[in-house]
């Protein structure tokens, strides 16, 4: 009878698993701009609050060859970063995921 219960449990369990999928994770964060400089927004100044998040793919692959760089491209939404300032969003560019710099760009919308 034990036996039985056990053969159940585990037919049940085998059949109620599932593949594990690709996880998205989003971080977000929230501060006041402390300084700003050269900005062609002038409605952007110290003092201001501004939120964001960054969204991402677990699975996403490394595509820098390098050992102790990582390089996780998005070319898609909903991954990336975005920022609101104010009135103003800004996000990466899923068309432009390549950063040859250590710069951040964003776009504004």
């Amino acid at each position: 009878m034990k036996l039985a219960r056990v053969l159940v449990v585990a037919a049940l369990a085998l059949c109620c698993t599932t593949v594990a999928s690709a996880q998205d994770v989003t971080i977000t964060f929230h501060g006041t701009v402390s300084e700003v400089q050269f900005s062609p927004f002038a409605d952007i100044y110290p003092g201001m609050p501004f939120s964001g998040a960054y969204t991402y793919n677990l699975a996403t692959p490394d595509s820098n060859d390098f050992p102790t760089v990582g390089d996780y491209e998005h070319t898609a939404g909903p991954y990336g970063i975005t920022v609101t300032i104010g009135s103003r969003t800004f996000h990466t560019d899923p068309f432009n995921p390549d950063w040859p710099d250590a710069s951040l760009h964003l776009k504004s919308s």
